[in-house]
């Protein structure tokens, strides 16, 4: 709960994005961000929601761990993405 609190307070405009589209449309549009950033997408699940990526910077090519997750519920779709670099 205290690294919650921490985060919140260090990136308050860091939210789930919430949206009216259907999670299988959301999903599409993650996955065809997620190609158009040149992230190497190695796995993609719509029945759990979750795309899991690389990025590689380019000047000195170092490696950042990606997922992103979209999910429905009763306020309609959310995505989160979370990245952790190696």
């Amino acid at each position: 709960p205290d690294v919650i609190v921490q985060q919140q307070a260090a990136y308050p405009d860091v939210k789930t994005l919430r949206s009216a589209l259907p999670v299988d449309e959301a999903f599409d549009l993650a996955l065809q961000a997620a190609l158009g950033l040149g992230w190497d997408v190695y796995h993609q699940d719509r029945e759990s929601g979750t795309i899991e990526a690389v990025d590689t910077t380019r000047i000195m090519g170092f490696k950042d761990d990606v997922v992103i997750r979209v999910r429905g519920g009763a306020q309609g779709t959310q995505v989160d993405l979370r990245s952790v670099s190696r």
